[in-house]
């Protein structure tokens, strides 16, 4: 289980600094199935 905070683009918040937007967040999904990908293999 992975927990991250997505924040819109330019957002401000206390937590804005430790959180991801939503393109990060796409990037990171993608290499997470890379390495779901490689490891069935």
């Amino acid at each position: 289980m992975i927990e991250k905070h997505v924040k819109l683009k330019n957002s401000k918040g206390p937590d804005a600094s430790s959180s991801i937007d939503t393109e990060e967040f796409s990037k990171m999904i993608k290499s997470i199935r890379i390495v779901e990908n490689h490891k069935l293999k």
